[in-house]
């Protein structure tokens, strides 16, 4: 399998495994979005910025930026060749810069309270990160300034915007680092249907119509709690 089709189906796996949280009494997850944000955001004036790094949307409470009660944004990067090798600063410049674009943008739009107590970003992948940048975005997300200054200031650089909105960021900025790959996904999806489903033909339902990995989601972007409640029937 290429390379690329396995990232696409890591993708849709990890999204399928959240969409568990859909069904009622798990949490208060109302919607998933897959390859883009909720167009249910802020419909009159919706915020592009950063949309082509949002791999999925987690929405809980609601899809409204105003009545959501958290919105996390998500990039998936997974890699085949290369699992050993630690991700380094730069191979995150492009996710810093659009996460931190539509984070200013998001503050422009309400104020940085409002999205300090709703929004993340999270950068999730089945690569290793360097010990020194997981230091440093360790420090900033706890507000300290950067031991490797130098480090430090190449971080800062690619958000591309004000210093004082950048520390901000940071401290809702996350990354979640070798995580388990492709295969070891499909089999945590089917072990996690198993807790739900009753019966083999409904784990079979479940899989195959609804969340395959090979289902073109643009076609269906946002998956609500009502989808998942029906491709739970047995």
């Amino acid at each position: 399998m290429r390379a690329s089709r396995e990232g696409d189906q890591f993708h849709y796996l990890w999204a399928a495994r959240q969409c568990l949280l859909l069904l009622p009494g798990q949490s208060d997850l109302v919607a998933v979005t897959i390859e883009g944000p909720s167009t249910e955001e802020a419909p009159e004036a919706p915020v592009e910025d950063g949309e082509e790094i949002i791999d999925a949307g987690l929405y809980f409470g609601a899809e409204s930026v105003q009545e959501a009660s958290a919105i996390q944004y998500v990039q998936l990067k997974h890699s085949t060749l290369q699992t050993d090798v630690p991700w380094t600063a730069s191979g995150l410049a492009k996710t810093i810069a659009g996460f931190a674009g539509r984070y200013a943008k998001m503050v422009a739009a309400t104020s940085a309270q409002h999205v300090a107590d709703r929004f993340r970003f999270s950068f999730v992948t089945n690569r290793p990160i360097s010990a020194s940048l997981a230091l440093v975005l360790a420090e900033l997300a706890n507000g300290t300034a950067p031991g490797d200054m130098a480090l430090g200031e190449q971080i800062f650089g690619y958000t591309g915007i004000s210093r004082a909105d950048a520390l901000e960021f940071f401290r809702l900025f996350a990354v979640e680092s070798a995580i388990d790959g492709l295969w070891a996904q499909r089999n945590l999806l089917a072990e996690d249907l198993k807790a739900y489903l009753r019966t083999q033909t409904g784990t079979r339902l479940f899989s195959s119509r609804n969340w395959s990995p090979r289902r073109p989601y643009r076609r269906r972007p946002r998956i609500r709690r009502s989808v998942a409640m029906t491709s739970c029937a047995p």
